[in-house]
């Protein structure tokens, strides 16, 4: 194995200026950071910070497009769901990844609520969307229920982001794991019934 690429003096300032964006934006919100607040948690002077971005906007789209991005993946790994319990843990593990997910970005969704920008409101309402559609697509909802499948895959997908977000607030003492366990368990109940996950071992013995 060949030695490790080192990134250049240019890429390293970059992600030094997206690291402080990330840190000034969850500390005062999208509209209250300013240029100046972003180098100088950076380290470094307003002109260089014009030599990669041309203003807060374009370095919070940045931002932006590196959470569609993770995102757009977490949709393409989304399994085939289920009632076996194998199905059912396949959901549990992604739904933790979903969480992990928010938890790295949420300073990034929390800003994106305020930006006035028209790029800053659809590229949310874009990973939101393009998960609900493979959740809906990989349900088999329409088979099952009258309703519209990606509305109500938007209901679940927005309901575990606004969780993840009063759990980073404190407001919600659970962690990721029992939270994905139980979401798993609802999704797996609504779709398919609660009996149809009752293992053989589940089920009481008789005499």
């Amino acid at each position: 194995m060949g030695p490790v690429a080192r990134p250049s003096r240019g890429e390293a300032t970059r992600a030094r200026l997206l690291d402080a964006g990330r840190h000034v934006f969850a500390r005062r919100g999208y509209r209250a950071t300013r240029v100046g607040d972003i180098v100088a948690r950076a380290g470094t002077s307003q002109g260089t910070f014009y030599l990669y971005f041309s203003s807060k906007d374009d370095l919070f789209a940045t931002l932006q497009s590196e959470v569609a991005a993770e995102f757009e993946q977490l949709a393409a790994d989304l399994p085939e769901l289920g009632p076996t319990p194998e199905e059912v843990d396949a959901l549990q593990s992604w739904i933790e990844r979903f969480l992990a997910a928010c938890d790295r970005h949420q300073p990034v969704l929390r800003a994106g609520t305020e930006a006035d920008t028209t790029r800053g409101r659809s590229v949310i309402a874009e990973h939101l969307g393009t998960l609900s559609a493979a959740l809906a697509t990989r349900s088999g909802l329409p088979a099952r229920r009258a309703f519209d499948p990606e509305v109500a895959a938007l209901v679940l997908v927005s309901t575990l982001e606004r969780l993840d977000y009063m759990a980073g607030d404190g407001r919600l003492e659970v962690s990721d794991r029992d939270l994905a366990r139980t979401t798993a368990g609802i999704v797996t109940d609504a779709l398919y019934g609660p009996s149809a996950r009752t293992t053989e071992r589940e089920r009481p013995t008789t005499t």
